[in-house]
């Protein structure tokens, strides 16, 4: 019993020694990323002009950060989704701190075509192993909190802007209403195929 403890430390350590150096590298990897991409798009010193660079090196970035992200939520025992949706915010808004490089990834659009592309893969796998019987089986209570995930946020909204906005229009509170409302299918989706739920 005490040599599979042991064992098992040793084993431990070796883990935790890996995932030191798998951090270190993946920073390094990162950091040198992000820095080529504030280089190509600011034009200066650029090592090349092909967009080719600037994809391949926004997809590195984009792929190690948010596969961080996952891991470290997944550790508290949330899906990989919600790190990898918080991941993405923080870098999305890094700039308003003055940490420019990755300005670049959020305008270009050959990443915006990838990430539409990556939508609808997503959804593809998610309705390639949903069971229908299952859907069945729960449809009414799917239907159910569906409906008011929709309907609860619209009204909490609406209700909500026109209490601090008096004096705009009811398109205004209605759009504010609107823009609470969680009906992306593919974060939904994404969720429950994380807990293994289709």
């Amino acid at each position: 019993m005490k040599i599979t403890i042991g064992h098992n430390n040793t084993h431990l350590g070796a883990n935790n020694h890996s995932i030191r150096w798998y951090v270190m590298i993946l920073s390094l990897i990162i950091f040198l990323t992000a820095s080529n991409i504030g280089i190509c798009a600011s034009g200066a010193n650029s090592p090349s002009e092909d967009p080719i660079i600037i994809v391949l090196l926004a997809l590195i970035v984009i792929l190690v950060i948010a596969k961080i992200g996952g891991d470290l939520v997944m550790r508290i025992g949330l899906p990989a989704v919600v790190g990898e949706l918080a991941i993405g915010i923080l870098i999305g808004n890094i700039s308003l701190l003055g940490f420019k490089y990755f300005d670049p990834i959020k305008t270009n659009e050959h990443i915006k075509i990838l990430s539409e592309i990556g939508v609808i893969i997503l959804l593809f796998q998610v309705g390639l192993e949903s069971d229908l019987r299952k859907m069945v089986r729960v449809g009414k209570s799917a239907f159910l909190v569906a409906t008011l995930g929709v309907i609860f946020p619209l009204l909490l909204g609406w209700g909500v802007a026109k209490l601090f906005l008096p004096n705009e229009s009811n398109y205004v509170h209605l759009f504010i209403g609107a823009i609470l409302c969680a009906t992306s299918v593919g974060i939904t989706a994404r969720v429950l195929l994380d807990l293994g739920k289709t």
